[in-house]
């Protein structure tokens, strides 16, 4: 296992890597579903959906990029593209679905991420990991809002 870069053990870094894999693999897979909501929404409120979407996919997809490189930066190594669907407590499946249902589900998923969230939190937190702890804390803000913001539309 390569030298970590901060004070954590090697042991408790691979620990946080983990839970980090797991906030990745939801956040990309709730970045998949709700770009693939923003390509497919209609009805009359289409451009207020659309332009929702849109926002919350693109905060997401920069996401990614950030909890994937702090999984880097204490020595292991992001989830390859496979194990991202594998691990991710997010249901992948979509249907054509109303924009009503494509609300709900988003807000479901939001939840299912905010477990994630929360929970890689508390281990953080507990090996004392400001760097990690600071990150979570901002994609549960992030994440409590995006939820708000989704079930005020239903």
């Amino acid at each position: 296992m390569p030298q970590t870069v901060t004070n954590l053990s090697c042991e408790t870094a691979h620990e946080i890597a983990q839970s980090l894999q797991y906030v990745l693999s939801d956040t990309f897979m709730l970045y998949l579903k709700t770009h693939t909501y923003h390509w497919n929404v209609e009805g009359p409120q289409f451009f207020e959906f659309h332009k929702l979407f849109e926002e919350q996919y693109t905060d997401m997809w920069h996401a990614v990029d950030k909890i994937a490189e702090r999984t880097r930066s204490i020595g292991e190594r992001a989830p390859l593209s496979h194990n991202i669907v594998e691990m991710s407590t997010i249901p992948s499946k979509i249907n054509p679905i109303s924009s009503k249902d494509m609300l709900k589900d988003l807000a479901l998923s939001q939840s299912h991420l905010l477990n994630t969230l929360k929970s890689a939190l508390s281990y953080v937190q507990d090996a004392e990991d400001e760097a990690t702890a600071d990150l979570l804390i901002k994609r549960i803000s992030a994440h409590e809002k995006q939820l708000w913001m989704l079930k005020s539309c239903f």
